[in-house]
């Protein structure tokens, strides 16, 4: 069953800076607790847009 999800801000913020080299490529792996970052508020599921990379 898929469910919309909805980011408040409209985008999803990464606390943790990291280079990204002119022409290179660069790769970003997250992994986070959908239980701790989903809410529900009655009919709608709602995203925390704070993602703490360590």
């Amino acid at each position: 069953e898929e469910k919309p999800l909805k980011i408040p801000s409209g985008s999803i913020k990464l606390v943790k800076s990291f280079n990204i080299v002119n022409g290179g490529i660069t790769t970003l792996t997250i992994d986070f607790d959908a239980e701790k970052s989903v809410h529900q508020a009655g009919s709608q599921y709602i995203m925390k847009p704070t993602i703490k990379v360590t």
